[in-house]
């Protein structure tokens, strides 16, 4: 669903006076805003989140379009098998030895 600025602003503070409950959030929402259509409960929590997390409203766009590593079984439980028999070595030493990058 795409909404307007007003309406996106609208959605944590509804969400905020059911005190987190998505499905208060959204009978709320329609009581307050009945010519809108209401956003789904999974909404709420997602803009709220976003808003705590970033700050911002919009979407956080910078990695989009980057390309994801491949997983490799073998390789992670190697990594997971050496952290295990060695829990004095860090991150970046761990990261040397296998040539990956974090």
């Amino acid at each position: 669903m795409i909404c307007k600025n007003c309406e996106i602003t609208d959605i944590p503070y509804v969400y905020g006076k059911a005190d987190g409950n998505t499905r208060e959030a959204q009978g709320l929402y329609r009581h307050v805003f009945p010519e809108r259509q209401c956003p789904a409960k999974c909404t709420f929590s997602a803009i709220y989140r976003r808003l705590r997390e970033t700050r911002s409203f919009c979407p956080v766009v910078a990695n989009r379009g980057i390309e994801r590593t491949a997983r490799i079984p073998n390789l992670e439980m190697e990594v997971l098998d050496t952290i295990e028999e060695h829990p004095e070595k860090n991150t970046k030493d761990v990261v040397a030895e296998f040539q990956v990058s974090t």
